[in-house]
């Protein structure tokens, strides 16, 4: 049964049979002669640039993204019509501009103690349309606080990122073998949020304090993890904002020898209030959070080898992604 990654609306299907991808390249119309040539889905041409690898970008390659609703990327290389539709982020399923002051370069990220199948697309905003200010830039953002971007799993099974596949595959940023696992990984789920899939620890990932916590890990399975009690005291949630969160392994001498995890509040996004009284304490930016523990506040601290659960399992691959000694 195919799975929403938490959205049951538009989907970007992934083929459960896994032997290639949709691609662009040997795509090409054909007029006979005298023929008047055509485009076979006519539309606006879109913007070309040069390359997704930073070392090699060019002056025209700047591309200003501000208050633009959806910006139609194309290649050199691009046959036909093809071209990568990207957008800003959607609100009730209605695109959203991209922000004001959004101009710069696309390009491939990945850093360099990044999971296998860990990288994404994403847009870093420049003073100028010169190489050199690509350094000195920013990546764009999220209202979050996280970054934009396109992450690999995403380009491997969205149907409209058929040309980035290329291009990406073309420059040699990415392999077919990690096309073909994040296509075989995310088989089952018919849309992906980037911004709730993990590879390793120290990732953040947006929180609600009114909720649960929802996530997806990527190991050699898809995990769905999540935990309903966090944020919550019986049957309520008493503390209402949002935040960005991580979770990091312990150093706590307590628990040396063991692999336990904690969770840190690294960012508050919605002011923090607490709507009913309780014993739980407001989160923090840059704090553990901290849960009752025993007629005591300590650290909420998991050990992911004290059980099979699903939660247990995702953290053990995200432990084991992150190469920890």
């Amino acid at each position: 049964m195919a799975l929403p990654l938490f959205s049951p609306r538009r989907f970007l299907p992934c083929s459960k049979t896994i032997s290639r991808w949709p691609s662009t390249r040997f795509y090409s119309v054909r007029a006979e002669k005298g023929a008047e040539t055509h485009r076979r889905y006519p539309g606006p041409p879109g913007h070309t640039i040069s390359t997704l690898n930073p070392p090699f970008i060019a002056p025209d390659d700047y591309v200003d993204l501000s208050q633009r609703k959806q910006i139609q990327l194309r290649f050199p290389k691009s046959q036909g019509n093809a071209r990568a539709e990207l957008i800003y982020g959607r609100c009730s399923n209605i695109p959203q501009p991209f922000p004001p002051r959004s101009a710069g370069f696309f390009y491939y990220h990945r850093d360099p103690d990044a999971a296998p199948l860990e990288g994404s697309i994403r847009f870093r905003v420049t003073s100028d349309n010169a190489p050199s200010s690509f350094n000195r830039g920013h990546d764009l953002l999220l209202p979050s606080g996280l970054p934009w971007q396109i992450i690999l799993p995403q380009v491997a099974c969205g149907k409209s990122y058929g040309r980035l596949r290329d291009q990406l595959l073309e420059e040699n940023l990415v392999t077919a073998k990690q096309l073909l696992q994040c296509r075989d990984i995310f088989r089952e789920i018919k849309r992906i949020f980037p911004r709730v899939v993990l590879f390793r620890m120290n990732q953040e990932f947006p929180v609600e304090f009114t909720g649960q916590i929802a996530l997806a890990v990527v190991g050699k399975v898809l995990h769905r993890p999540h935990w309903s009690s966090l944020f919550r005291q019986g049957t309520s949630f008493p503390i209402t904002g949002s935040g960005v969160a991580r979770f990091e392994p312990s150093t706590d001498p307590e628990y040396a020898g063991r692999r336990v995890v904690h969770l840190r509040i690294t960012k508050i996004v919605n002011p923090v209030s607490i709507t009913e009284e309780t014993t739980l304490l407001k989160p923090e930016a840059g704090q553990l959070l901290v849960r009752p523990s025993h007629s005591r506040i300590e650290p909420w601290a998991y050990d992911i080898d004290a059980s099979n659960s699903v939660a247990a399992t995702a953290l053990r691959a995200l432990w084991d992604n992150s190469r920890i000694p």
